[in-house]
C-alpha cells in the first residue's frame, strides 16, 4: 500500500518515557526463514515463518538494558540514504549454554523480535533473511563488580527499510536448557 501523507498531532501523554522491555529476546537464524511478513508500511500483515522443523531461541537479557533502534545512514542528496537497524542488551552471569549459543552463532546473520511489557503494539522485528543483524560487539565481564555479556547486533547494511512494528504470531521456540548442578538435579535453563 502506498503512503499516503498525514498530519501527526501529538497521541499521548508521557509517549517519549521509557517502555519497560519484556527480558526473553527472540533470534531467528536467517537460514531457518521461510518468508518474511507482509507488511503495510512499517506494520506487519502476517507472520514470520520458519521452515519445517526450524525453531527461533529466545535469550534472557536484562530488560533494562535493552536498546534497539533504526539509525539513518548515506547521503540523502545522492539518494543513498537509509537505516541500519541496531539491538543490543546485557545477559546476566556466564554459563555454558549461553556460552556455546555465543561461540555457534558469532558469524550467523539472525532476525530479532523484542517485545514492550503488556504492550500489544511494542513488538519489534529487525533484519530480514537478505539484510540480516550480525553481532558487532560480546563484551564479557567476569570481575570484582559482575559476570555478564553485553551483545551488541548490527545490521549488515543500510536497507530503505525500517525495522517493522510486528503483530504477528512469535515463531515455535527451541527447548530451554537445562542446567545439572554437582549433585545431579536439574533446574531450568534459560
Amino acid at each position: 500500500m502506498a503512503y499516503s501523507k498525514v498530519s501527526i498531532p501529538k497521541f499521548e501523554a508521557g509517549a517519549g518515557a521509557p517502555a519497560p522491555k519484556e527480558p526473553n529476546i527472540v533470534f531467528v537464524l536467517a537460514k531457518d526463514v521461510l518468508a518474511i511478513p507482509s507488511k503495510n508500511g512499517v506494520v506487519s500483515t502476517s507472520d514470520l515463518t520458519l521452515k519445517v522443523g526450524a525453531t527461533a531461541m529466545a535469550i534472557y537479557i536484562n530488560p533494562i538494558s535493552i536498546a534497539r533502534n533504526d539509525n539513518q545512514d548515506g547521503d540523502g542528496n545522492a539518494e543513498t540514504a537509509g537505516w541500519i537497524s541496531n539491538f543490543s542488551g546485557t545477559r546476566p552471569g556466564s554459563d555454558e549454554h549461553f556460552d556455546a549459543w555465543k561461540q555457534e552463532h558469532v558469524n550467523e546473520g539472525m532476525l530479532v523480535i523484542s517485545k514492550e511489557c503488556g504492550e500489544s503494539k511494542g513488538t519489534r522485528l529487525q533484519g530480514t533473511p537478505c539484510n540480516p543483524l550480525f553481532f558487532s560487539g560480546v563484551e564479557e565481564q567476569d570481575n570484582n563488580e559482575g559476570k555478564m555479556t553485553t551483545l551488541t547486533l548490527v545490521q549488515g547494511q543500510r536497507t530503505k527499510n525500517k525495522m517493522i512494528h510486528y503483530r504477528g504470531a512469535i515463531p515455535t521456540l527451541a527447548a530451554e536448557a537445562t542446567i545439572v548442578d554437582g549433585s545431579g538435579s536439574a533446574g531450568a535453563g534459560v
